[in-house]
């Protein structure tokens, strides 16, 4: 009970030296050198190019949220934006994107609008981009490698996606009458919370509801990979789109497991391994990892002034 009581006062430490600990095997095992010189590759306009992606990005994002949550208020526009948008500036500063997702909680929630809808909506937002990705690792993944006869962690990865789509689809299919299943039968609080969530899900995965929704996650994800592949190109690495895909959405998902901080360390040696197992240099794969998160992160904190600003639309 006291080493657990210690780890948790000290977690934040102890992600900070893991990150640390990752960054310098890194430079270890990798030519710094190769590195540095593929940086400076980089030029400012095609930095600018990949963030201006980003925040095109970050807009359509937000037209997502405003589906989801417009179904259960009628929010002013520019109110609901710069509350978006300052989320994504919290986010920098927290793990897994939790520190946003809270302060929409506290902040769109109202006398019109409950905390548990909020939370409900925050979860579907979660589910669709989540579900976005697996969608996306599989079509990549068959679009790269062809079949299953290659085996590799993107094999394990692959089989894993299509465990899940399945269970989605089998939810889609009976998800009302499991449901009403635990509502009736189960007194467990958490799991009557989950059923809820589900319920609330359910409602959104309906065609007419779910198809505009799911176009903005694909067309947003795409972008981001679209602005890794421009930052790939000019250092060097021609990758294609779909192997970008294939690493980006294994790289997005892994590094919500709170190892490091901000999955500072993680990211980039994850990036530097999947492409480098898929045979490109491991040095310009890190230097892609490296400066493709710079950019994400210059793009989430210029979302802080962006909301400040269109928070004085809302006011005039």
């Amino acid at each position: 009970m006291i080493i657990k009581d210690i780890f948790r006062k000290n977690l934040r430490y102890i992600k900070f030296i893991v990150s640390i600990c990752l960054v310098l095997l890194a430079f270890r095992y990798l030519d710094f050198y190769l590195i540095q010189s593929a940086i400076l590759k980089l030029n400012a306009r095609e930095f600018l190019f990949s963030a201006s992606i980003i925040l095109l990005m970050f807009i359509l994002m937000f037209f997502r949220w405003l589906l989801i949550f417009g179904n259960i208020s009628k929010p002013r526009v520019f109110y609901v934006f710069a509350v978006f948008f300052k989320s994504l500036f919290i986010n920098f500063f927290t793990p897994a994107n939790i520190g946003g997702d809270v302060f929409r909680l506290m902040t769109l929630s109202s006398s019109s609008v409950s905390k548990s809808q909020v939370m409900k909506a925050l979860l579907t937002e979660r589910f669709f981009g989540f579900f976005g990705f697996i969608i996306i690792f599989a079509i990549s993944y068959l679009i790269v490698f062809g079949d299953l006869r290659e085996h590799n962690f993107f094999t394990t990865e692959f089989i894993f996606a299509c465990g899940l789509l399945f269970l989605l689809f089998v939810f889609l299919c009976f998800g009302k009458k499991l449901l009403f299943f635990i509502k009736s039968f189960v007194n467990f609080k958490l799991l009557l919370l989950l059923s809820n969530v589900f319920d609330f899900f359910l409602d959104f995965a309906l065609p007419k509801r779910a198809t505009g929704i799911m176009i903005l996650t694909f067309t947003s994800t795409v972008m981001w990979f679209f602005s890794i592949n421009i930052v790939a190109k000019s250092i060097g690495l021609h990758l294609s789109l779909f192997e970008v895909a294939l690493v980006a959405t294994t790289v997005e998902i892994i590094r919500f497991i709170p190892l490091t901080v901000q999955g500072l360390g993680l990211r980039e040696g994850l990036f530097a391994i999947l492409l480098g197992g898929l045979g490109y240099s491991y040095e310009l794969s890190y230097t892609l990892g490296i400066l493709s998160y710079a950019m994400l992160s210059v793009c989430i904190l210029l979302c802080g002034p962006i909301a400040y600003l269109v928070g004085l639309l809302d006011v005039r």
